[in-house]
Parts: structure tokens; sequence; C-alpha cells
């Protein structure tokens, strides 16, 4: 019952009780913050904010509200709440109110609650019930908060060795963000990472947890850690092992802190260890401290980065190479980061020369440290092969952490020092045998075995037979070796030789030299240098002292003082010097030379050859062409050395020889054979120019600055000729007049012999007048009686008698007047002041009133003045030193210098005073001595003197020095003196007692002192490492400064960077070469190909190849080869030359086989070239390639220019280049290709299958000796090389099938190429001479041979027909050449082909085969329409007409005949004059050729000649001219020397004889007078030179000015010529569009018939064209005018014309049918005069021409007439073929007799030519028939042309015009 009760009443509570509707449902805030926090963090405080509304309505007295929490720390009831009263809590999980309805506001209660420590779920919910019986009223939903954990920081993980498989602790340090403060349990997991490996119970540790227990849970792959405290930053140790094998990093991650197993903070970074490894070192460097061989007390320098950590006590142990050894004594270690406990040294039980060397190391060092560990006290390796076999090991408890084994290499690449010192010499003569005695020391050790070569570079050592070497046994020539031309001896040591000792070493018979040299030393072991001088000091040898020179004689001409002598020296050398050597020949002084330049005036010269000959100073130079050849030598100096002008005992000449400024030999001081010596030798009384056996004076010297003594007189040189005597112009003294004491001549005297009784009147002496007389107008008249003496006047007294004896104003007196004194016999007055005086009017004796006598000077003064005192009526002056005083005691002042002290005067300031004004002052108790009274300049005892101040000691700064206090430098903090410091400032370091702000390069600062860097750096940190390097050692190797970088290093901003160890160079991108078993693949090195490469040439190189290749390679691997067929080819060609020859029986199989093979020899060259590439520089066999291709194309560029050379000007050559175009583009084609390969060239001359364009012909054979010549080289130094080369890559190339194959190819092709070019250079003289290659057939026809000519393609000249008749009635004596039998038929071929010269000709005049092709004709516009057309055919016995029509060919046939056989007799006479004028026309033109060659190459000669002679006179002129210039610059030296040595005589004259100074003057005068006009003479003489030289420049203008217009008129006819050639071009315009306006007219022609005539004889006939229908018509003249005025021109270009083409005569048939009627010839001019009338100024008529026909008679035309005429074909003939139809018609003009094309029976077959036939339908001709022209018109037109020629001549040639010529 209890229980139904109870579920009812659960049940109506359920029913009651309502949902709080949540307005705001349980919002958070951060404290003091009103945005809402949707997540939380732990242990964090937040505001909790709960906004509802009731569901039911509640007691405020009984029902209560409650808030629970789960999951928060703590809770608290907020600041507000609305609706609830009395708030309680236990803090924990809820809060309690009471519910107040008194208010309507909406109810909220604000709450703070703290979150937990982990992130379990954290919720509210409330709850409102009934107070009585704690009923739920109403409840709301659940709130959870989002809760997030906290971070862990991985700050770092370390670990001591990264070695693989290697157990060891890793050590993290993490940093939480929440405490694990709470809870149970406290936990740390992470995820181990797989590489590593753990055991299931880890021994760790922490920090600050030190109780802390890890483990390891294989299948969850976790390590859990617990027993963790509260700290949020922890360090935690555990024991893991590495990875097994090589892995790039480990990663550690997922680490998350728990408590009570639910998550706290987890991990927001991950953290990698990278490194791990199988320690060894990669970048392990061994240096050494030096490289030179065998060097002591170096050190070895290890540079690395240890991989591992290196910990205290660890040891490193180092194995050095046999090769090197330590010096245990003094043995030490060092390494940088750390201090080294022990370095011991332990030798190797297996090898006594392997040392082990252990380091203990005294702290611990991290991983990554740069280390540089250094071993001192090495001896380097004594040998230069490289060093290996060093070993590296860290070990700590016997595990190797790093370690490097079998590493490095030390190559040792200098050589050791040697030292000579101590030089001396048994004999020190120039030239002498001597032993050379010196010491030597070397730097290291040198074994027995060892050779030493000495060098003493310019010295004779063939004569040395014996080295002694200290007490080695002394080498003699059995075992000494000596090379002269290398200047060297060597020995070989037989005992061992120590260092650092002195070895006293002898060298016998060394040949002593002039020069200064050295004496150099190397030693050499096996084929390495290990000592040499370089590296020590070499000893230097002095220059020998001269030897003697002995003198034979010394000759000299003239032995007089002043003059230019002649010297001629006999000497013999001791040493005969080389080629460039000097003789000089040193003049005493006073001595002179007259040029500087001396090379002429050295001559006779004997035993040696003069160079050149220089005047320096006293010194005469005489410099050696060649090598002296004897020692007696002699030499004159002809007219070059000036005697002195003064003689003396002491003139002594000097000679010696030397080399550059080595003296060789000389002669002795003071030689007597080399003394000057005067042929008269003057004395005192005696000084001769010239003299006899009796020492009497023949001529004295005229020169004053010689001696004065230069006249004679009585046998004598005396200075004056004295008086009585005087001077002629010969300077002979000759006598005065017997009066005359001195003269100038013998009637003029200047003194009298008794001046008492005689004086000089007009310059004669006549006797004087008495005393008491004077000369009055030359009458002696008496002075007045009281005068003794006057003059001018007898009362003008100049003396008085004996009664008024004194002379008072020129009167005599017996008393002066007062005031005047007397004065002898002469009155004179008294200056004032003087009152009485003496001697002088100014010599005071007393003194008026007022004045005071001074005695000193004699006067009186008013005032004594200074330095005199008043003592009565007198001045006394003042003693020294006073200046002013006032008695002879007392002074007032001083004199300058004096000092005033009690009333006196001293000289100097006594100790204690200083000057103060003019009065001395006595200095204060603290100064010695004093300037004033507060400053000193010495103190008392024990005071130190400083800026004036006397102190008691020297402050800092400042040193003293005799007690006086001086400033240091200015940085120095204290020193000894002012240049030695003894302490810096703190910035600033010491060095040498000097501060410097930084240390100066080679120191670096250590403890404020500059230490001295290693001796290869510029700068250094410390003693061991460089900072920067010196020029001398650019690089930094290992801190070292070195001059290159080893092998295996590469530079990089000028440091040497080692090498991958598999790399032998390399680079910074990589390796470029690699050691031995390993292969190059993109700068890295493998020790195999990998997949897609092949080292495809065997040298170690990767190459990448394709899938196709790898097969073609397995392919070769079995195939052996894919050869390249160049020998295939070249048989082909061969074979087809063959072939050719066979054909064509004119083929020149070499030439042709050398075309064709040229460019296959160059291809065969260069695919050997390619299969090298790779190493294209490494072998010969590519370096003979190379060589024979670029001498080959050297050879192509030298054939071209040859190839030019040949044909330049070359007439056969020019005729086959223009002969056919074909043939030109042949020409270039070939040597376009000849770039190539010069043979390409030779193809042109081939006739390779008979082609014409490969008939290239030269005048003569000879001119292609160039090209053979280039032949012979070509197979020389291409084809040899090549085989060469061929031959030793088949023999060492044999593994490479391809390149062993190419090599044999382009073997087999090269000597077939050598052959082919050696054969080509075989031609016969004839080679260029046309030959019968074919035999005589029915289809050819056997012609004269003139119609062979150079030019071919040119018909003959006109004037043979026109002139025909008349030659042969003339000469009718001329044998008439034999006429050859005309053959059935005639085919024409191209006559280029057998063109010969004139004089084969001339030679042969026989018959010969004539051929030329029949070419495509051009058709020609014609004025007649639809008529039909006929070609005649003649021959001996039928006359065949041939028409197309066949109704009218009987008509014509029979009329044809009848024409013929009226021709055919006047034809065969006719043809035999031809013949003659032919060979007359050809002598005349080649006569004419050869003249104007003959006049050119005078001409040339003349003006060549002129221009050489003009220049040779030219320099004639200049070196006249410089010689007349250097002769007056000497003569004005002259005067300017004669000049100043006159002024200095004469100033020594005038002293020492005046009255000799007018003479000497007058002397002078005259002697510069007579200069002067000498040099007016010779300026003269030059100005007249000049003008001969302006009048030959003038006439070498006019010279060159008519040069000039001779070029300038040969330009204008150049000119000429170019404007005519473009007249023609435009002719040639006008003809093609002629053509085109043909081709419409063709087809109006029908029903023309060819007739065969000869084409080789035409001539037209000028008498018949006066008969022609035209004749008289004036336009037809000008026609023909203008084709003669053009044709003139071109006729002076041709040496002569012979046509090969005829003219085709077209005629319409009306005109044939008149009976009996034989037209004229239609003119071929007419229709292209009238069209090209501008072609008529283009008329030049040449000179020659003009002189040539007046040869010719009057009746005639002359050839150049003639050929005017035939030029006009000539030109039509180029622009229209000729087919063979019309060169029958032209035959037929000439009354030849022809065979028709076929053998026809008696009556002819009708012949039709079609439409398809070429016909060159040309301008209609008539039948010319010469016989029918009356002679009356013959004559007239023969004197009209005779008249036509005379006006020509009488005009000139350049002014003709049209209407000049008439026909």
């Amino acid at each position: 019952m209890f229980n139904i009760y109870l579920i009812l009443y659960i049940l109506l509570h359920l029913g009651y009780s309502g949902t709080i509707k949540a307005n705001t449902f349980f919002k958070a805030f951060q404290i003091n913050s009103v945005i809402e926090v949707t997540t939380l963090k732990l242990n964090t405080e937040y505001q909790i904010k709960f906004d509802f509304d009731f569901a039911s309505s509640h007691d405020p007295s009984t029902d209560y509200f409650k808030i629970e929490v789960q999951g928060f720390k703590s809770m608290k009831y907020g600041s507000s709440s609305e609706q609830f009263t009395n708030p309680s809590a236990n803090g924990l999980q809820y809060l309690q109110f009471n519910v107040d309805t008194n208010y309507l506001v909406t109810p909220f209660i604000i709450f703070q609650a703290t979150t937990g420590a982990s992130i379990v779920e954290h919720t509210c919910k409330a709850y409102s019930f009934v107070g009585s019986t704690d009923d739920i009223i109403d409840l709301s939903d659940i709130k959870t908060f989002t809760i997030i954990g906290g971070k862990i920081t991985i700050d770092s993980i370390s670990l001591s060795n990264r070695i693989f498989n290697q157990k060891q602790f890793y050590i993290f340090k993490l940093i939480f963000e929440n405490s694990l403060s709470e809870g149970k349990t406290q936990s740390l997991t992470f995820t181990k990472p797989s590489s590593l490996k753990a055991d299931p119970i880890i021994e760790c540790s922490g920090n600050p947890s030190i109780s802390i227990k890890c483990s390891y849970d294989e299948s969850k792959e976790l390590i859990t850690i617990i027993k963790l405290d509260t700290t949020k930053i922890q360090t935690i140790s555990l024991k893991l092992t590495n990875p097994l094998d090589p892995i790039k990093s480990v990663v550690f991650d997922n680490f998350k802190t728990q408590i009570d197993n639910v998550q706290v903070d987890s991990n927001v970074n991950s953290l990698t260890v990278t490194g791990f490894n199988d320690g060894i070192l990669t970048d392990l460097i061994v240096d050494s401290g030096s490289y030179k061989v065998g060097q002591s007390g170096v050190f070895i320098k290890y540079t690395f980065t240890n991989l591992n950590e290196i910990f205290t006590d660890s040891n490193i142990e180092l194995t050095l190479p046999n090769d090197i050894e330590w010096d245990t004594s003094s043995k030490s270690c060092s390494l940088n980061f750390a201090s080294v406990t022990e370095c011991k040294y332990e030798q190797s039980i297996i090898s006594n020369k392997i040392i082990t060397v252990t380091i203990t190391t005294s702290t611990s060092i991290p991983s990554g440290t740069s280390l540089i560990l250094i071993i001192n006290s090495i001896k380097t390796p004594y040998t230069f092969k490289p060093v290996t076999g060093f070993s590296f090991k860290i070990i700590k408890d016997s595990i190797e952490y790093d370690k490097m084994i079998d590493f490095g290499s030390l190559t040792m690449t200098q050589q050791s020092g040697i030292t000579l010192t101590t030089f001396s010499r048994s004999v020190d003569e120039n030239g002498a045998q001597s032993t050379y005695t010196f010491e030597t020391k070397f730097d290291t050790f040198q074994p027995k075995g060892t050779r030493i070569t000495f060098t003493l570079l310019g010295y004779l050592l063939n004569k040395v037979d014996k080295v002694e070497f200290s007490n080695l046994i002394p080498y003699t020539s059995t075992n000494l070796q000596v090379i002269q031309s290398a200047y060297t001896i060597t020995i070989e040591f037989t005992e061992d030789i120590n260092s650092n000792q002195n070895y006293v070493t002898k060298i016998f018979n060394i040949v002593n030299s002039d020069i200064i040299g050295t004496i150099t030393a190397e030693t050499i072991k096996d084929i390495f240098k290990i000592s040499n001088t370089n590296q020590g000091s070499s000893v230097t040898i002095p220059s020998a002292i001269p030897n003697e020179i002995t003198i034979s004689s010394m000759d000299y001409e003239k032995k007089q003082l002043g003059v230019v002598d002649t010297y001629k020296f006999s000497i013999i050398l001791f040493n005969q010097p080389p080629a460039g050597s000097t003789i000089v020949v040193t003049m005493p002084e006073k001595f002179s030379a007259e040029k500087t330049d001396c090379l002429t005036a050295v001559d006779n010269v004997s035993g040696f050859s003069v160079d050149s000959c220089l005047v320096n100073n006293q010194e005469i130079k005489i410099k050696v062409k060649n090598d002296v050849s004897q020692k007696n030598i002699q030499f004159r100096l002809n007219s070059l050395i000036r005697n002195p002008k003064s003689d003396s005992t002491n003139y002594y000449f000097k000679i010696r020889t030397q080399r550059d400024t080595s003296i060789i030999d000389q002669s002795k001081i003071s030689d007597s054979l080399l003394q000057f010596k005067l042929n008269c030798i003057p004395t005192p009384s005696l000084f001769c120019k010239e003299c006899d056996n009796l020492s009497n004076c023949l001529s004295c010297y005229t020169d004053i600055s010689i001696t004065t003594n230069i006249y004679l007189l009585n046998s004598k040189c005396i200075s004056a000729c004295g008086q009585k005597y005087y001077s002629d112009s010969t300077n002979n003294c000759k006598s005065c007049p017997d009066t005359c004491l001195e003269c100038t001549s013998n009637i003029l005297c200047q003194s009298c012999i008794d001046d008492t009784i005689y004086e000089i009147k007009n310059g004669k002496c006549v006797k004087k007048c008495t005393e008491k007389q004077f000369d009055f107008n030359g009458i002696c008249t008496n002075c007045n009686e009281n005068c003794n003496t006057c003059i001018d006047q007898s009362t003008k007294c100049t003396s008085c008698g004996v009664t008024n004896n004194l002379l008072y104003q020129n009167k005599c007196v017996s008393q002066c007047p007062t005031g005047i004194f007397q004065i002898g016999f002469s009155c004179i007055a008294c200056t004032s002041p003087c009152k009485t005086c003496d001697t002088g009017p100014n010599v005071c004796l007393t003194c008026v009133t007022n004045y005071y006598y001074k005695k000193t000077s004699l006067s009186c003064v008013s005032d004594c003045g200074n330095r005199y005192y008043k003592d009565g009526i007198e001045c006394t002056q003042c003693s020294d030193p006073c200046n002013n005083c006032s008695s002879s005691t007392i002074c007032i002042d001083c004199l300058t210098g004096y000092y005033f002290f009690n009333n006196s005067c001293i000289s100097s300031i006594p100790n204690g005073y200083y000057l103060s004004g003019t009065f001395l002052s006595k200095c204060s108790d603290i100064c010695g001595n004093c300037i004033s009274e507060t400053e000193c300049t010495s103190c008392p005892t024990n005071k130190y003197l400083l800026s004036k101040q006397c102190i008691d000691k020297c402050p800092d700064k400042y040193y003293s020095q005799n007690f006086v206090c001086y400033p240091c430098d200015t940085t120095c903090l204290q020193c000894s003196s002012n240049i030695v410091c003894t302490q810096c400032p703190d910035n600033q370091q010491h060095l040498t007692g000097k501060c410097y702000q930084n240390c100066p390069n080679k120191y670096y600062s250590q403890d404020q002192q500059c230490l001295q860097c290693q001796s290869s750096c510029a700068t250094c940190i410390d003693g061991l490492e460089c900072k920067t390097c010196p020029i001398s050692s650019p690089y930094m190797s290992n801190n070292l400064c070195v001059s290159t970088c080893l092998i295996n290093y590469y530079i990089k901003e000028f440091v040497c960077i080692k090498c991958k160890n598999e790399c032998t160079t390399c680079d910074e991108k990589g390796c470029l070469t690699c050691i031995e078993n390993y292969k190059y693949l993109d700068q890295t090195c493998v020790t195999s190909c990998p997949s897609g490469y092949q080292d495809l040439n065997n040298i170690g190189k990767c190459e990448k190849v394709t899938v196709s290749e790898e097969q073609l390679i397995s392919n070769l691997q079995e195939n052996k080869y894919i050869p390249v067929p160049f020998t295939i080819v070249s048989l082909i060609m061969i074979l087809s030359v063959v072939v050719a020859k066979m054909q064509k029986s004119e083929t020149f199989i070499p030439g042709s086989a050398v075309g064709l093979l040229g460019l296959i020899i160059i291809g065969s060259w260069a695919v050997l070239i390619i299969l090298q590439l790779d190493y294209i520089f490494e072998k010969i066999e590519v370096y003979l390639l190379l060589s024979a291709i670029g001498v080959h194309i050297i050879l192509n560029l030298i054939n071209l220019c040859i190839i030019k050379h040949s044909t330049k000007g070359d007439i056969a050559f020019n005729q086959w280049y223009t002969a056919r175009k074909s043939n030109s583009c042949a020409y270039i084609f070939l040597n376009v290709l000849s770039i190539l390969s010069f043979s390409m060239t030779r193809f042109y001359f081939s006739r390779y299958f008979g082609f014409r364009f490969l008939k290239c012909k030269l005048s003569d054979v000879e001119n292609m000796v160039g090209m053979n010549i280039i032949n012979g080289l070509c197979a020389f130094f291409c084809c040899i090389p090549a085989l060469v080369a061929s031959v030793l890559l088949a023999y060492r190339d044999q593994i490479r099938e391809q390149l062993f194959i190419s090599s044999i190819d382009s073997f087999i092709v090269t000597i077939i190429f050598a052959i082919c070019l050696i054969c080509e250079t075989q031609k016969e003289e004839d080679f260029f001479e046309e030959k019968n290659y074919a035999s005589a057939t029915h289809s050819l026809q056997v012609i004269p041979d003139f119609f062979q000519s150079q030019r071919s393609k040119k018909r003959f000249s006109f004037e043979d027909s026109i002139n025909d008749q008349k030659l042969n009635q003339k000469n009718e004596q001329y044998q008439e050449p034999s006429i050859p039998k005309i053959d059935e038929s005639i085919e024409y071929k191209d006559s280029s082909s057998y063109k010969q010269p004139y004089q084969q000709i001339v030679q042969k005049n026989s018959k010969m085969i004539f051929k030329q092709e029949i070419q495509n004709p051009k058709k020609e516009i014609f004025n007649r329409s639809q008529e039909e057309m006929i070609i005649q055919i003649h021959s001996n016995d039928v006359s065949e007409p041939l028409s197309i029509g066949e109704s009218q060919r009987e008509i014509q046939d029979m009329k044809q005949k009848q024409i013929y056989e009226q021709q055919q007799q006047q034809q065969q006479q006719q043809q035999l004059q031809q013949q003659k004028i032919l060979e007359e026309q050809l002598k005349i033109e080649l006569e004419k050729a050869q003249q104007l060659q003959r006049q050119l190459e005078e001409q040339n000669q003349i003006q060549e000649q002129k221009r050489i002679e003009e220049q040779l006179r030219q320099e004639e002129l200049k070196k006249l001219e410089l010689e007349k210039l250097e002769e007056l610059k000497k003569i004005e030296e002259e005067i300017k020397q004669q000049e100043l040595e006159r002024i200095r005589r004469e100033k020594q004259l005038e002293e020492q004889q005046k009255q000799y100074e007018l003479l000497i003057l007058k002397q002078q005068e005259a002697q510069r007078l007579e200069k002067l006009k000498e040099e007016e003479r010779r300026i003269a003489d030059l100005k007249k030179i000049e003008e001969q030289q302006q009048d030959e420049q003038l006439r070498q203008e006019e010279e060159n000015r008519r040069i000039q217009e001779e070029q300038k008129k040969i330009q204008d006819e150049l000119e000429l010529k170019k404007k005519e050639d473009e007249i023609k071009q435009l002719l040639e315009e006008q003809r093609l569009q002629e053509l085109k306006e043909q081709e419409i007219l063709q087809s109006k022609l029908n029903n023309v018939i060819l007739v065969d005539q000869d084409d080789d004889d035409v001539g037209w006939n000028i008498e018949d064209e006066e008969n022609h229908e035209y004749g008289n018509d004036q336009k037809y003249q000008k026609q023909l005018q203008k084709e003669i005025i053009q044709d003139e021109n071109n006729d002076v270009e041709d040496d002569w014309d012979v046509p090969t083409s005829g003219f085709v005569s077209i005629q319409p048939i009306s005109q044939l049918k008149k009976e009996k009627q034989i037209e004229e010839p239609q003119n071929p001019f007419k229709g292209d005069i009238q069209k090209n009338p501008a072609q008529s100024d283009s008329f030049k008529q040449s000179r020659d021409d003009l002189d040539d026909d007046e040869d010719w008679a009057l009746n005639q035309l002359s050839p150049s007439e003639f050929n005017n005429l035939n030029q006009r074909y000539n030109n039509e003939d180029n622009q229209h073929s000729v087919t063979q139809v019309e060169r029958s018609q032209m035959f037929s003009t000439t009354d030849k007799n022809f065979t028709s094309l076929a053998k026809r029976p008696t009556q002819p077959e009708p012949y039709t030519i079609s439409d398809n036939e070429s016909i060159n339908q040309y301008e209609q001709f008539s039948i010319n028939k010469y016989n029918q022209v009356p002679k009356t018109q013959n004559q007239k037109l023969n004197k009209r042309m005779q008249l036509q020629r005379q006006k020509i001549k009488k005009r000139g040639k350049n002014n003709i015009s049209i209407n000049d010529i008439q026909f």
C-alpha cells in the first residue's frame, strides 16, 4: 500500500513540475568583459549569466532555486541577481537562492566558475524546489561547455651523437601551458619515430622531475612518462637507439599530457632531428704549413667539422704516412676549440715508419663545430710525389665517433733553400783562369746520389777540370759534367750531405769575366728537384779587374797645339771583345773632338769592324759590330781630335775596351807610348810652331790663346817685336824708321826714340819746342817773361819762375791773397767752417767759434754725434762697446749685440738674468735661467722644464731628456723618446715602439700587441690563420695563403676549396675530372655509368644515349665498325676519270682526280677530328690533323692569290673566260669551292669529259709554277701529318672500331690524294696547245690556218676585200699560198677551242680542220612581208637552189646557176689575194701591238728611272743641306767658343800686360772681322744652294704638273670610253626591243631558202656600194659615216680581226627574176644608224692608225678605215647568232667555192627548210661581184677616200664629226 502511495505521489509531482524557459541559457564571459566566450580554457575563471522565466508559480516563503555544475573546479556567487535572495553555496558544485517574486522583472543569476585542470566535461543545470519537501518545481536543460586544452612547445631535442644504430640519450626540452597539479596520475605520452628503437623500460631522467619513469608500448608505438611534477618547463632525457640505416631525418610529434588519463595539453609543433651519419667525415682537409721538401719544424693542419659531439677525455688518433717525420723531442699539438690534455707519439709495430698521434681533449665539443687541429714539429716529405695514407679517428670509450681512413694527399711544391756565401777567387784579372771558392749550405738533408748543378751565366767554363766539395773526393773530368752552352757544372754527392752545415766549394779554372755575375745552385734526386738558391741565396761574383792593353804605337801627324790632328793607334788586347763591345779612347784634358758622330773619322781599321762611333766629353767610343777577330788591332781617327792650346808633360791618352759598363781591358796609366809631345818642344825662351833641327823657329803660332809669342824675329818667337820694330801681316818683325821708337808700319810712328827731343807729328817723329816755348800752329813761340812754362798763349802760365813763383789763376804772383792757403807753389782758398786748413780746402786745422774739431775726420762739427763726447773744443770717440757715453768710463747705451749692465756694456746675459727692454733683470728663484719674469729656460737641480715652467717630474705622454720634458707621439700613452712608445692607449696596438689604430699588414692584435702573422699572410686573425692574402700568394687554402691551389682544389673568390674525394679537379659547380676507377657524369664522379648513359670512347666519361643508340652500341660490339666510305667514293671518282679519258682522250687524269678528291680529303680529316672531340687537345694525333687542315686553309688562300695573279692579263685565259657564260660560271663556282680545298681550281684545267667549261687555258704553262708549288707544299705539310695521324690513331685506338676504320679510310684517301697532287704538277710545255684529238672525217673541211685567231669571234677587216685587187696588181711577184682543197661538206664548231698564237699561224701556213657549231639564230625585223625569200648555195660544179615552193624551184635553180658560173673565176682569184692580205694585215697588227707595248714599257722605265733619279737627287740635296747646316752650326759654335776664349784670355792679358792691350784688341778685332766675313761668305753659299734647290723644286713641280696633265688626259680618254660603253648598252636595249617586234613579224616570213657560203672571207666592196640603189642617198651616207666612226674606236682595241661567222644575204624573188642583173649588197648599217644617231659622237681616231694609214696608196682603203667598216659587222655578230645558211651567203660574196652541205647529184633534189630550223633573218644583202664594178667608179672612190684621209689628218682626231666623212 505504501508503495502504491509513493508511486502516485511521484507521478503527481512529476505532472505538476514545469520546464524553466531560459531567455539567456548559461552564457560565459571573461571577467570584466561583455563579450561571450564560446570555448573555455583550463584553470580559468569565467563569469556565467543565467536569464530565464519560471514555468510555475513559487512560494517565496518556502521555495528556493538551485544551480549545479559539473567539471568546474569551483564556483561562487556573482555580483547580482533578480527575484532571488540569500544566496548560499558550497563553493564547488552548486549555488542556492530563495525565490523572491515581489519584483516583476525577468529573473536572472550571474555567478563565477573556474574551469578544471583537464578537458573533462563541464556542465550547468538549474532547479526550483518546494522548500518544505525539496520537490522539484521547474528544471532547465543541461548546458555543456566546450573546453580546449593547452599547448606543449617542443623547445629543443639534443643528442650527443648521430651515428647509425648507436644508443644514446635524447634530451627533450618541453614547455607546458598548464601544469599537472591535480588528479591522481599525471603523465606525458608521445609517438616514437619508427626509425628509432626503444626498450620496454626506457632509461630516463628529468629536470626538475627527478623521479620520472618511462616505458614504451610497442603495440601502440607510444612512449609514456609518468610522475612528472607541476613545473611548466621540463627537461627529459630518454635513452634511444639511432636509426639503423642512413636516413635524412627523424620527426618527433604527438606529445600529450594527461591527468587521470584525461588530456590536458598537446604539442603545437613537431621537431625534426637530422644529421644521422656513419661517423665518416667528408670535409676533412689536411694541409701543411710549408710545401718545401724536407723542411723541419713545420706543422700539419687538419681542418674539419665534427659530425658528432666530442666528449671530454675523447681521444683523436692520427696516422701519418711514412714519408712524414715527427720530431718527438719537441712535440706539441693544439686544437682551436678546446685545450689538449695530452699529445703522445706511438710507433707502429708493423711498420716503424708509421706514426700514430693520440690527442686527448679537456672539454667537450658540440657537433657541427669547425675545428682546426695542428701537429707541430713535423718534417715535410723528402719528395715531390703526392704523400697519401692519412687516417683520423675520434674515440671515446672504444667507440669511434668520427673518422676518416686513408684520405688526403700532400704534394710538396717548393724546393728547399741553398745558401752560397763567402766568395773569393785566386786571380782577379779579366780573362785569366781563376779558382772560385765559396761556402755552400743546405736547408735540408741531401742524400747520397743527389746531383748538384752550379750555374754561372755568361762565364767561360770550358777550362774547368776540377771541383772540390769539402771533404769529398775531388771531382775531375771523369765524374764532372760541364756544359758550356748552359753555363752549368754538375757533380754527384758520393756521401750524405747534412743540413745547415757550411761546405767549402772550389771550382778550378773558371775564366774571369768583366761582368758582375752570380753563382746559383740546384740539387736533383732522381727526377725531382730538391733545393735551389731561389729559396736561399746565391753568391755574387764581382766583375774582374781589367787586364792590360799593350800599346804598340800612337802616331799623329801635325804635333802642334790648337790644330785638328789625325791619330793612329796600334794596340795588343789581352781579351778579344765580343760584338757590341766598345773601344774607348780617352783624350787628355784640354783635348777635344771636332764632332760627336765620329763614324766617318774612323778608318784604317784592322782586326775588327766598326758599327758606330760617338764622342762623349773626353771619350771617343767606337762600337764593335762583330766579335773582334784578333788581339792585334789598329785604327785611325782621321781629323777628329783637336790638340790643346797649351803644352804640358802630363798629356797621356788612355785606351780601354768595355762591354756595356764593364771594362774588359785598359791601358796603363801614363803610358809613355800614349804621351802627347810637340814637334818643337817649347822652352821659356823658345816657343816655335815649326822649327828646324837646330831648334830655330821657322814659324810661330798666331793664336794668342796658345802663346803671346806670335811674332817671328831672328828665328825666335817673341811676344812683341819690341822697340824699333813692327809686325807685318804674317807676324814677321820689321824695322821702324830711325827716329821711331815704336811704329805700326815703316811710315807710321807711335813713339819716338827720345821724347825730350822728338815728338810725333803726323805719324812722324819731329824735334820738340823748348821749355819756355809753346806750339803755335806748328811754330815754337816764347812764353811771357813771368812764366816758366805756358800753353796756348804766352800769358797763360802753367808754372812760374823765380821771382813771382806762386801760380794763382794762371798768373804768377809773389804771395797768396788773404783766406787763400799755399800748397807748394799754388794758392788755394779754405772751405768754411775751417778757420785754417792744410793740404786742401776741406782739411781743417782749427775751427771757427761754436764748432768742435774732430781729429778723426779733420773736420769742424757743431755736434759730436753718436759714439763721441765733447772734450773741451774737441770731439773724443767713445771706447767700444759703448754706443754713447758721457765720459771715457761711463756708458749711456751699447752697440748692437751688447747688453747695458752697471754703466758698462757686456757681450752676454749672465746666468740668472733676463733682458727686459734694454736692461737686464734678475730671474725669479723658481728658474735657473729665464727669458722673462714667468718664463724659464732652465731649472734648478732636480726640476724639469715643461712649457717654460719648472716642475717636479714629467707628466704622462711626456718623456725627459736633460731635465727637459718633451711630448710623446700623439699615438703614445707613455714613451721613452720621441720615436719609441712604451705604452699605447686602450684603443691602439703596440708594435716596435709605435702605436697603431690597427695592426699593419702581416700582423695581428693580441693583448694590445701586434704579433707577426705567418709569412704567407697579408693579414691574419691569429698566428696560424690568415685573413687576407698578398698578391704573391693570393689564394686562401685552409686559412693559409698559397700562390696556387692544389690540384684537387678549386678557386672561389680567391679561396681554395677542396674537391670531393672522388674528384681530381673541380670547380664551384662540381667535378671536372675524376680519379681512377671513377667516371664523369654531370659534374659528379660515379663508379659506373647509370642506365641511359655509356662511356662511348673509353675515356671515363658517361654520355647520354638513346635506346636506339644503345642498340647501335650493342651492334657495334658485335659488328665491330661502321665504315665511312671515303675510300669507296674516291675509287668511284677515279673510275669516272678513267672513263672520261677513254671517251675523251683530252681529259687530264691527274687534274681531274685532284679536283674531284679535294672536298673528299677534307671530309676524311674532319671525320677523324669529330671522333676525337672529347679530348681534342689531349692527343698529338689531333694536333697533327688540326695543323694539316690549318695549313690547307692557308694554302687555299695563297692559291686564290696565285690564280688571280696568273690569270690577270692573260690573253688565252680572257678568251676562254669570255667565250661562254658557262666558262665564267664554272670559274667562279670552283674558286668559291677552293676556299675549302684549293684543288678545286685544278678542275677547270682538267678537260674532264671534254667539257668546254673545264678547258681553261693560260698563255704559257710556266704560269702554273705557283700552283705546282702549292701542290708540293700540300703533299708535304698537309698529307704527311695527316698520314702520321691516321697511322697513330689506327695503332693506338684499335679498341674503338669506328675510329680504327675511319683512320684506315683516311690513310688510303690521303695516299691517293698525295699521289694525284704530285702527278698534277707534271704538265708538258704544250699542255695548253690544241691537239687533234679526233680524226678528220667527211664532215670536216680543211681551211687555212689564219682563220684560227685569238679574236675568233671577230670578223676579218673589210679592208682586205676592198684592197684585194689593188694589192694583187702591185705585188704580183709575191708567191701565192696554196689553197686547200675543199671537202664535200663543212661542219661548223666553236673556234674558241682551236685558238693559236699568231706566230704558229705564220710558221705553219698549213691546212687545219676548222669546226664551228651552228648556234640558234636570233630573229630580225624585215621591211618586206609575205615575199618568198631564197638563199643561194654555190659549188664548184653544181648550183642547187633549194626552194620551199615546189613550182618555182627549177626556175630558181637555173637562174642561180647562171649567176654562180659568172662569179666562180673571180672568187678563186680573190681568195688568193685575200690570203695575202690576211698575212700582211696580221703582221702589221702584231708589229703595232708589239711596238705599242715596247713604247709603254720604255715610257714606264723612263718614268721609273726619272723617279729614282729625282729621289736620289732629293736625297743628295737634303744630305748636302744637312752637311752645310752642320758645318754652319759648327762654325757658329767655333766662333762662340773662340769668342769666349778670347774674352777669358783678354782678361788675363789685361792683368798681366796692360801695355799690350791696344795691340791685342786690334788683332782680335781683325780676326773676328775676318771670321765674320768668312761666315757671311758661307751663308751666301748656303743661300745660293737654297736658291738652286728652289729652282730644282720649281722644275720638279713643272715636271709633276706635266705628268699630271698626261695622267688627266689618259683619265679623260678612259671616261670617254666609259661613255661609249654606256652608248653600246643603250643600243643593246634598243636591239632587244627590236627583237620583240621581230617576233610579231615572224609569222609573215615563209618560203625561205638558205645558201651555204664561206663565213671566213667576207669583204665589203665600197665601189659596189657606190652603185647601190641607195648610194646617192645622203641619209645613207650619214649612217655609214656613223658606223665607221663608231668602229674606229673598237678597232684600236683589237690586235687583228679574223671573222669566224658570216653574213646572210636574203633577197626577195622579185629582184632575182631580173635576167643578168646582179644586185649590189644592201648597206647593213642603214637601219641601225637611223635608230641610233647618237652614236656618231663616240668617234675617236687613234694617232697610231693615222700614222699607219700613210703607208697605203691613195687609191686604197687604209687598215684603220677598213677596220672601221669591219667593226660594225663584229658588233652585229655579237648580237646575232649565225646559221649555216648565213655563212653560205657570206661565202658567196668572196667568190669562194665550197661544196654543198651534202653530196648531191647533178640535178639537185629539193631541200626545204622547216619552220623549226634556226634561221637568222638578217637585213637583206644582194650578191656582191667585184669584177662588174666599173673601173671609173673605183677610181672615183679611191680619190674620194684619199681626200677624206687628208681632211682627217688636217683636223685631228678630236675634231672629227659625222659630216667630215663622205662615201
